[in-house]
């Protein structure tokens, strides 16, 4: 396990990438783990009517994260810049996230997740090149993905624990307000990244 370890202070880009990935997926894990609920309790879908509701939201978020990872890659390259994508992307997801906190109808939400769907694509075509040049050493470079997948992955199990009281506190409007405030941070934490523009 020790092996898994890597010192912030010596590798501090990569601590900061980390961290804003972290931030960042908190965010998009509210989304993705209680858009089902959401259309049912807030906007009151039956169980049988959710599943059509949650297709055509997820195919208009599927068409935006394309668009998003299209667009933002190619910017990102020709401009040799990655953390102002970074940090606008991140930006646009937290504006989603508000905006599903403020949503009370299925057209909202449907805007809602096309934003998100941008946010979200031009965030993992940028911020997984921002990952490749922060990578503290480069013959370790598969183990070190494999570190930075964790603050991917890790949101997705603590966003549930931390949902019900959230949600006892202000419904889905905490939830969600906690997710844009969560990629708000994120935005800003990869701004400590000093080796890439």
């Amino acid at each position: 396990m020790r092996s898994f370890w890597v010192d912030p202070r010596k590798h501090p880009d990569f601590a900061w990438n980390f961290a804003g990935r972290f931030l960042v997926f908190t965010g998009a894990s509210c989304v993705t783990s209680y858009q089902v609920y959401f259309l049912m309790d807030r906007l009151g879908y039956s169980d049988d009517a959710v599943s059509a509701k949650v297709l055509v939201g997820t195919l208009a978020m599927v068409v935006a994260t394309v668009t998003g990872s299209l667009l933002g890659g190619q910017l990102s390259d020709r401009s040799g810049r990655r953390r102002p994508y970074v940090l606008g992307s991140s930006l646009v997801m937290a504006l989603s996230l508000a905006l599903l906190a403020a949503a009370q109808s299925f057209g909202m939400y449907v805007v809602a997740v096309i934003v998100f769907g941008l946010g979200e694509g031009l965030y993992l075509s940028v911020d997984l090149a921002l990952a490749a040049a922060v990578l503290p050493n480069p013959d370790e470079s598969a183990k070190d993905m494999g570190v930075l997948n964790i603050g991917n992955a890790l949101p997705q199990s603590l966003v549930p624990i931390a949902a019900p009281a959230l949600l006892a506190i202000g419904n889905y409007g905490a939830l969600f307000l906690f997710g844009a405030i969560a990629a708000v941070l994120g935005a800003l934490a990869v701004q400590f990244v000093r080796s890439v523009k």
